[in-house]
């Protein structure tokens, strides 16, 4: 067909479906144990608690940005603490958010992809060993 050839488009993601990864398991496991540090049952919750606050506090900003409060509502709905202790595990809310979020809207796909990405260095950085001698921090 030489170079202007037809080729099918790739295809796109639907609105309800998500690129992102699931965070639980494998995520939280791999950023602690790129960390150097054992993925516990309570460290994962502990990074997965810290990646739903990172998406939360993003969501909110969203939410004015686009200015869409019914969208907050039922955001704040289904994730307030109530929902959250109704969940098995801590480890799902941050999955449960991505999943919310990416079916909202397509416009905040890219900046989900990158508070994602973020937090992970977050929980690398936070996960390190800190300084033995004085404990206030990872050592660098």
């Amino acid at each position: 067909m030489g170079l202007f050839g037809w080729r099918a488009p790739p295809r796109q993601p639907q609105a309800d479906e998500s690129p992102i990864q699931a965070l639980h398991p494998d995520f939280f496991c791999g950023a602690l144990a790129a960390a150097g540090t054992a993925p516990t049952t309570e460290k994962i919750d502990a990074a997965a608690k810290m990646m739903a606050a990172d998406i939360a506090r993003n969501a909110r900003q969203w939410f004015v940005e686009f200015d869409d409060p019914a969208a907050a509502s039922r955001f704040d709905a289904a994730f307030d603490e109530a929902s959250n202790a109704a969940s098995p595990t801590a480890a799902y809310v941050p999955d449960e958010m991505i999943a919310f979020l990416w079916s909202w809207t397509p416009r905040c796909h890219d900046p989900l992809r990158r508070v994602v990405k973020q937090t992970q260095g977050t929980i690398l950085w936070l996960s390190r060993p800190t300084c033995g001698s004085c404990g206030s921090g990872p050592v660098r």
